[in-house]
């Protein structure tokens, strides 16, 4: 699920379901836009994040929401990246600070 409604005051409401994206996903992403937009993020009990977005400036909602999407599904694909490859990751630090401790 993601849907995206505009708010009486201006601004913009994303719902993004908790099934698709963590919420360090979420906001790791919001962190990046906070030069651009304020941005709320709701714990929401039914199964998913609402993200409220409101301007700062000149810069286009609807424009900003849609990057802010796609920087979403990246980043919760990193973080599927690094949970899936930890151990490996885990063996090659051990090894090069096995060679640095001899």
């Amino acid at each position: 699920m993601n849907d995206l409604g505009k708010c009486s005051d201006g601004s913009l409401a994303l719902t993004d379901s908790k099934k698709i994206y963590s919420k360090d996903a979420i906001l790791a992403t919001a962190y990046k836009f906070t030069d651009q937009v304020f941005i709320d993020v709701s714990d929401e009990p039914e199964g998913s994040f609402i993200i409220h977005f409101r301007n700062k400036g000149n810069n286009p909602l609807e424009q900003v929401v849609g990057e802010f999407s796609n920087k979403l599904i990246d980043q919760q694909l990193r973080e599927k990246i690094s949970k899936d490859t930890r151990e490996l990751r885990d063996v090659v630090i051990k090894k090069a600070f096995a060679v640095v401790q001899k």
